[in-house]
């Protein structure tokens, strides 16, 4: 997976993950997963990769950029085979919280709350702040979030809130916008 991630462009990767089921299950990801998630956990990872944070924000060269998912965690030991990959020049951690607390140093944050107005209360903790906030959810980006997963004509797509990710301090690079659907959103 290593190989092909690194000679295809994230654009043309995304688009081809995005369109086709067969192509989600051959990623090399564990097989026993639900191809849905294997797919997300190579998002996440590409994330890490296509994502400017603001100077200082993500440590000394070298320190991990940290993953965080909020309970409960739907990729079901999917994330184990990412443990071993960088993004730029960076290992990935995965940490799994069940409250802010726990993800507070994270720079990724997977929120899969069971509801909604959880869900809104997480993000209005990390408004603001340099976290790129991912979820699932219908109205994820319009309350605040940054991208969204969501399934348009049973194909997995994204959606990006640009001004969430400005007030954050997150640039995302033009690669990934290319493939997503641009979404206005409020102050969560």
């Amino acid at each position: 997976m290593r190989a092909f991630l690194n000679r295809v462009s994230l654009a043309g990767y995304l688009i081809l993950a995005t369109q086709g089921g067969a192509f989600a299950q051959t990623n090399g990801l564990p097989t026993g997963a639900v191809p849905e998630y294997r797919l997300k956990a190579v998002f996440l990872y590409n994330f890490a990769k296509f994502v400017q944070w603001p100077d200082g924000v993500l440590g000394k060269r070298g320190k991990p950029i940290v993953i965080g998912i909020y309970d409960p965690d739907p990729f079901d030991g999917v994330l184990e085979d990412l443990r071993n990959r960088k993004a730029k020049r960076r290992p990935l951690v995965f940490r799994f919280g069940k409250t802010i607390s726990e993800l507070e140093k994270c720079h990724i944050v997977y929120l899969n709350a069971p509801d909604d107005l959880l869900v809104k209360a997480l993000l209005r903790h990390f408004k603001d702040r340099p976290v790129l906030t991912v979820g699932e959810r219908s109205g994820f980006v319009r309350w605040g979030g940054i991208i969204n997963f969501t399934f348009r004509k049973n194909h997995l797509r994204l959606q990006v809130n640009r001004a969430a990710a400005g007030k954050a301090g997150l640039r995302i690079s033009a690669q990934l916008l290319e493939v997503s659907d641009m979404i206005e959103g409020e102050s969560p």
